[in-house]
């Protein structure tokens, strides 16, 4: 193990390029929705596509901001909990390797220096079995924290990923047939 391993982790970034991706998104989306909302600024015409706008498509205009702006906000919120929850686990549990680590070292050289007999040996090695699992309960507190969130984390995930794009698509779809029919 690196000696700095856990040090390296706390330091690693903490999100996904597809994390990144979304954030860009999300902040592009943003600073759109607040232009066009601050400044009032909607075209009216679009002349090199032969568009005109009413005040009702300015109004609907405004609204597919907002769901967009709404589902980038979420879509980021929930991959950014699930990278932050990943690189907390692997923080944790890089720490918890050099902890274990130094403490076998520190053990086998007591051991190897001790020259036990027998039974008073098997003697340490029953306190050490106790006393190791009262240290692993210390430690296992937080993690059983985040053990607890990795399931809705991993659904919430899982539901952006393949659920809500399906159900765009779908009213998308709907969407476009009604109007042109």
């Amino acid at each position: 193990m690196n000696l700095f391993e856990t040090e390296i982790v706390r330091l690693s970034d903490p999100l996904s390029p597809n994390t990144r991706a979304v954030r860009k998104s999300l902040l592009v989306v943003s600073v759109l929705a607040s232009g066009v909302s601050v400044t009032g600024l909607i075209p009216t015409k679009i002349s090199a596509l032969g568009l005109e706008f009413s005040a009702t498509d300015r109004s609907a205009l405004m609204y597919l901001l907002a769901v967009v702006t709404i589902y980038f906000l979420v879509t980021f919120l929930v991959y950014a909990v699930a990278d932050f929850t990943s690189w907390w686990l692997n923080h944790y549990s890089s720490a918890w390797n050099e902890d274990r680590e130094v403490y076998e070292n520190a053990r086998k050289e007591i051991l190897d220096e001790a020259k036990l007999t027998p039974e008073p040996l098997e003697k340490l090695r029953e306190h050490e079995r106790r006393m190791g699992a009262i240290w692993r309960g210390a430690h296992i507190g937080p993690y059983d924290a985040i053990r607890r969130v990795v399931g809705p984390i991993s659904v919430s995930r899982a539901t952006i990923e393949f659920f809500v794009p399906v159900v765009a698509g779908l009213i998308t779809t709907w969407l476009l047939f009604t109007r042109a029919a």
